[in-house]
């Protein structure tokens, strides 16, 4: 047999070897829990992955407002951090006072 169908031939059998392992691998993969659970947990990724884009959302957009409010509002350097004014809403504060209101029982 020439080298060349040598070579080939090592290389078919180095891929049938490497597909093999694939296959017990996926095998592995399917009876295992995680898998057959993956109905469930696909769905609760995707609620918490809402969540915490929508939780990223509102921390962003609190600290642009803080930062234009501090553009709109400035007076020196010596007094940038002692504002007293706001114009704009800051969405964490809200959001933190909306959760952090105790409601009385009737």
């Amino acid at each position: 047999m020439p080298a060349r169908e040598k070579r080939k031939l090592a290389e078919l059998e180095q891929q049938d070897a490497a597909l093999f392992r694939n296959e017990e691998s996926i095998i592995i993969v399917r009876h295992s829990l995680f898998f057959k659970c993956r109905y469930i947990y696909r769905p609760v990724q995707i609620i918490l992955g809402i969540l915490l884009f929508i939780f990223a959302l509102l921390i962003f957009i609190s600290l642009l407002l803080s930062n234009i409010n501090k553009c709109i509002h400035f007076v020196s350097f010596k007094q940038i951090f002692a504002q007293g004014n706001q114009t704009l809403p800051n969405p964490i504060d809200i959001v933190l006072t909306w959760t952090g209101k105790v409601r009385q029982r009737k």
